[in-house]
Formats: C-alpha cells, sequence, structure tokens
C-alpha cells in the first residue's frame, strides 16, 4: 500500500515504529502526529511567511518544512546541538513578545516546572498570535 507524505511529498510505503505499524516516512522520518500538525496548521493559515516562530524542540521533518515557509524560523532545545538555540523552556533567553508563532509538541511532559514553561511561551509570544502545544496522552489513572 502506497502512502502520501504531506510534509515531503514522498510517496511510498512507510516504516514501523516503536511497535505500530506504517507510521514512519521513509524519508523525512515524520511519523502521523508531525503530518496531523502540518495539515492542520497549514489549514487553519495559523501562521505565514512573514511570522516569526519558535519550534521549541523541533523533530527534524516539522523544523525542515515550518524553516521553508517562514521569514524567520528559531529552534530551541535544552541539549546541546540539536536546535539554533540550547536553552530551557523555563528560562527562555528571548526578549518578550518576540515570536507570533510557537510550536511545541511532546515537550512538556519532559519538564518539572510546566507552569513556568507555559509562563514563559506567553512571555515570549506576541498578543493575538499563537501557541500550538501537545502533549502526549497517557493510559495512567492520575494526572501528574
Amino acid at each position: 500500500m502506497n502512502d502520501f507524505c504531506n510534509i515531503c511529498g514522498t510517496i511510498g510505503h512507510f516504516k514501523d515504529y516503536n511497535g505500530r505499524k506504517k507510521v514512519r516516512c521513509k524519508s523525512c522520518g515524520s511519523l502521523e502526529r508531525h503530518r496531523k500538525h502540518f495539515n492542520m496548521l497549514k489549514k487553519k493559515r495559523y501562521f505565514f511567511n512573514e511570522d516569526t516562530i519558535l519550534l521549541i524542540s523541533p523533530a527534524k521533518c516539522m523544523e525542515t518544512s515550518l524553516t521553508k515557509m517562514s521569514f524567520k524560523c528559531d529552534t530551541m532545545d535544552i541539549v546541546e546541538g540539536r536546535a539554533k538555540i540550547t536553552a530551557d523552556i523555563t528560562q527562555m533567553p528571548f526578549t518578550d513578545k518576540e515570536y507570533e508563532f510557537i510550536y511545541c509538541s511532546h515537550v512538556l511532559e519532559h519538564v518539572k516546572d510546566d507552569r513556568k514553561a507555559i509562563r514563559e511561551m506567553y512571555r515570549v509570544l506576541k498578543p493575538g498570535c499563537y501557541l500550538f502545544l501537545c502533549v502526549p496522552v497517557s493510559n495512567i489513572d492520575k494526572t501528574v
């Protein structure tokens, strides 16, 4: 069965990943969540070519695709070498109201003080602009 990746345009069989069948693009490495996010973002037009975008701990496929579409696209990760800017999400080195769009997916579940991280994202986001924030769903009985 052929699959189409809406991020890189590859047509072909997807690879199995993490126990899930045919979910990882063989070309860009995107997973189903990346393709869904990318499709939603393009359809809703949360950002435009002139926007300033911050990608927090981005998957390479999202970074590549959004960088191509953006006038200014910064990437940030706590691990050195994974992004342009190395910083902690709870103490970002940006000025207030610097970004018009922030993409943060599958990050907050790893942050000890997630409320502080959310306050920081709010601080660097321009008023009336967008934060795209996703956390994975878990089958646990109690919220941690």
